[in-house]
């Protein structure tokens, strides 16, 4: 399946062959807020190995948990009213998430400048690493052995557990999404032309 959110619609779809062009809607609602029912928008949508479907709610400092076909949500980790914070509970404009095959989440706190992990069934974070001397982060992996690899404005940065700071191992152009293949392969994308934004 390919799923995409539609941030100014607050809708998220599904696309399978046997759904044709249009899609499934899985949730749809037709303002931003915090009730439920509501988002404001999908910065990251990620679906996991049992196919639970995952929303980080940036413009709410929130990340929930989408109820297909009923319009409804669950608050997995942020606070429920909106609001931003940095506390272990709290997010502010999270950005990437990631939940691994035991249903731990890892969010990349871009308004913190942080990666946090919630174990399942915790509203509380434990802050892995600081992202502050690496700039904004825009998306993260996160393979079998725990090891984290993120990029920023220009660079892809790891961080293998039990270490303190991440380490660059790409730098130069403009990178976004990071994809392992079945032999351990990292592959991203340059959006960049000649290392320039287009």
């Amino acid at each position: 399946y390919n799923y995409t959110s539609w941030q100014r619609l607050y809708r998220i779809q599904r696309y399978a062959d046997a759904d044709g062009i249009t899609g499934v809607t899985l949730f749809d609602e037709t303002s931003c807020g915090t009730a439920p029912n509501q988002i404001c928008g999908c910065n990251n949508l990620f679906v996991d190995s049992q196919g639970g479907i995952y929303c980080s709610d940036s413009q709410n400092h929130r990340v929930v948990k989408i109820i297909p076909y009923t319009s409804t949500l669950i608050v997995i980790a942020g606070t429920t009213n909106g609001t931003s914070g940095y506390q272990l509970n709290e997010l502010s404009y999270p950005s990437s998430i990631f939940v691994d095959k035991v249903g731990n989440l890892f969010v990349l706190d871009s308004g913190n400048y942080r990666i946090l992990k919630f174990t399942p069934g915790s509203r509380n974070g434990t802050s892995l690493f600081s992202t502050s001397w690496y700039s904004w982060g825009s998306y993260m992996l996160v393979d079998d052995f725990g090891i984290i690899y993120y990029t920023t404005y220009n660079a892809v940065y790891r961080w293998v557990p039990g270490t303190t700071y991440p380490t660059m191992i790409l730098s130069g152009v403009s990178f976004s999404r990071l994809r392992f293949d079945t032999y351990g392969n990292l592959y991203t994308i340059d959006y960049s032309k000649d290392g320039e934004n287009d």
